[in-house]
């Protein structure tokens, strides 16, 4: 619709005498630069609501809300209301009436959630100014056509009004459901620390869900921070137009209230969907951002209420134990920082990749009766955060209470990650657990069945002995120990899993080569060494017997 602007063409038939009309639209303008104004066919529509006397019901956000409201003081206008949903208005240039409309939500979207409600409700009509990107905008309209009140909206890009009379006249703004793309997955992997020749043959096999994939996430060998930055990327890969579209739909159809449908938008915003991936990727997101307040909570009180007590821990190859040596009492995270930082600068460690770790417990000493949860964090030789395990505490044979882990999706410990390897029988691989244990190479025997975790098994020499042992890679039972007979790391083989370069073998490595010779790619032969070994009752043997069993 173009051309002059008067109440008839307007078109809403059936209404006469001064109206409540909504003003909202988009946060941010795209692509339009800061000397964006109001178009002049916009500024025809505003100008008949000023005539008319109408109440012109408008919000305090940036963008659109500015915009409008500006124009509005400027023509001395004074039937505005504004409305919010903070405790601060953000914006308000008339001095006009203000109705503060209370959050219902744990995110910042969330918030405007109730304010939208409330202003459609509370409309006749509405107007609306759209670039056709923010989601609030969306479904302002969206609750508009739901109380079958109508909205004439002007799309920015396109320079045109369209009447939304129905909810299937937004059908064209919502868009196609969000989904983790092919390029996503690769990315997440590399930055996860897996090698190409992982990366490339997981994405192109036959995937990983995303479910995994935000699993893969949280147990990676990289700090906290790049683990919200990698999440938050799944998260904004969801289209919340789309899902908040046809949950509408779907409710209008089984003439549904208002009520359960604002219910249900509000279960979108707020990541509470039941059974969906965008839920999901939420928890883990506010989980490890739990994990960072309660490391951080007390770090600006003079008197702080929350010490932690450092170590630092080792797998020893000469002892053949998994070590731990306390490092003292911190009440800061800054200090435990600078502290890591200087030891590990004292001891001459190149990089982060060091064999040795840090593990930070952390107290609240207001919890006198062990009521609520704690943590315990650890850090690599860079003084980063790479993992935590939250822990509850729970009695045990008794009264007596004792914290244990509430789960171990953010460290790993018993949990393997499973997942198909492109190396085949006799390939030379480099296995690299650090900080938890020491690297070192081995030989794939069996590369058969690779859904099992038990496939593929390794042959490798213990690091710190002259014995050999074969054993599932995934199952990480790598490290000899004295006192539990196997010391497992705790991080997955398979992220910096890759195939030794010609480059990098030594002479240690004669030995892999020549049974890597011996086994010839074959995988019955393979399949004849795990049996033969396995009547060894599977224990760790020196090298003269592991030529005869290759030999038998």
């Amino acid at each position: 619709m173009t051309g002059t602007v008067t109440r008839e063409n307007y078109d809403f038939v059936g209404w006469e005498g001064i109206m409540k009309t909504l003003i909202c639209g988009s946060r941010i303008i795209k692509n339009k630069g800061k000397n964006w104004e109001i178009p002049n066919v916009v500024k025809e529509s505003l100008d008949l609501l000023i005539s008319n006397n109408d109440e012109v019901l408008i919000g305090d956000s940036s963008g659109i809300d500015s915009y409008v409201q500006y124009y509005l003081y400027k023509a001395g206008y004074t039937n505005v209301c504004v409305y919010t949903s903070g405790n601060v208005m953000k914006s308000n240039v008339g001095k006009w009436p203000e109705k503060r409309i209370s959050g219902n939500g744990d995110n910042k979207n969330a918030q405007h959630l109730e304010k939208i409600f409330h202003m459609s409700e509370e409309t006749e009509l509405g107007l609306a100014i759209w670039d056709g990107g923010d989601i609030e905008t969306f479904i302002c309209i969206l609750c508009l056509a739901v109380l079958r009140k109508r909205c004439r909206l002007y799309l920015i890009n396109e320079n045109k009004w369209q009447e939304i009379a129905s909810v299937e006249d937004l059908e064209r703004f919502a868009g196609n459901e969000g989904k983790i793309s092919d390029d996503d997955m690769v990315f997440m992997l590399k930055k996860c620390g897996f090698s190409d020749e992982m990366t490339y043959f997981i994405t192109s096999d036959e995937g990983i869900s995303p479910y995994y994939l935000a699993r893969i996430v949280c147990m990676a060998p990289i700090t906290l921070d790049e683990k919200t930055q990698l999440i938050s990327k799944l998260l904004a890969r969801q289209n919340k137009k789309y899902d908040t579209f046809n949950s509408v739909i779907e409710n209008v159809n089984r003439k549904r209230s208002f009520k359960q449908i604002k219910y249900d938008i509000r279960e979108i915003m707020d990541y509470r969907v039941k059974q969906s991936m965008w839920t999901y990727f939420w928890n883990l997101y506010r989980e490890i951002c739990q994990a960072k307040e309660f490391m951080y909570n007390h770090s600006d009180d003079m008197f702080c209420d929350g010490p932690s007590y450092l170590y630092t821990e080792w797998y020893d190859t000469e002892e053949l134990m998994h070590k731990s040596s306390s490092c003292g009492l911190f009440m800061f995270c800054e200090d435990v920082e600078k502290y890591i930082k200087t030891e590990e600068a004292e001891n001459g460690c190149p990089d982060e990749l060091c064999n040795g770790y840090y593990r930070m417990e952390a107290w609240d000493t207001m919890d006198t009766g062990w009521n609520e949860p704690r943590y315990d964090y650890y850090y690599d030789c860079r003084g980063k955060v790479c993992w935590f395990e939250k822990l509850i505490p729970k009695k045990v044979d008794g009264e007596n209470k004792y914290y244990l882990p509430e789960s171990r999706q953010f460290t790993s410990g018993k949990l393997d990650i499973s997942l198909r390897t492109p190396y085949k029988v006799g390939d030379i691989v480099h296995i690299d657990c650090r900080p938890f244990g020491p690297p070192f190479h081995a030989m794939i025997l069996e590369s058969r069945d690779q859904w099992d975790c038990c496939f593929p098994n390794i042959v490798f020499r213990i690091p710190g002995t002259d014995e050999w042992r074969l054993t599932p890679l995934k199952h990480r039972m790598f490290y000899k120990d004295h006192t539990w007979g196997t010391y497992e790391p705790m991080l997955s083989p398979l992220y910096r899993l890759r195939k030794v370069r010609e480059d990098e073998f030594s002479a240690d490595d004669h030995k892999l080569l020549d049974l890597s010779r011996m086994i010839s790619g074959d995988e019955n032969k393979a399949e004849a060494v795990w049996a033969a070994w396995g009547s060894e009752s599977g224990r760790d043997v020196c090298w003269e017997k592991v030529l005869e069993i290759f030999n038998r």
